[in-house]
């Protein structure tokens, strides 16, 4: 559990619960910031793995099932992604254990 402390108020929730939220907070916070640069910044192929956590085999099988859009320019063996297109290289969930 985790405890957070609202305007004087404490609040009791699932420390994963919590993280989620806070994501989702960060997300939508950054959009809201840099929306507009999104389309204009690349990224290279390994920094956006490395950033995402995520190998780059997950990436191209992403760019090859059309679930991720590339920026490559002919004959160049970079991979470089938009920004806005980075939040696609989420990790897979993982079923939790029972």
């Amino acid at each position: 559990m985790t405890f957070t402390k609202i305007q004087n108020q404490v609040v009791v929730m699932p420390e994963d619960e919590f993280f989620e939220k806070l994501r989702n907070f960060i997300d939508s916070e950054f959009e809201t910031r840099f929306g507009p640069l999104m389309s204009i910044i690349a990224v290279k192929q390994k920094d956006a793995c490395q950033a995402m956590g995520v190998t780059d085999d997950t990436a191209r099988n992403r760019v090859a099932n059309g679930k991720l859009n590339a920026l490559q320019r002919d004959g160049s063996r970079l991979v470089y992604y938009e920004l806005r297109e980075v939040g696609g290289l989420k990790p897979r969930s993982r079923r939790k254990k029972i």
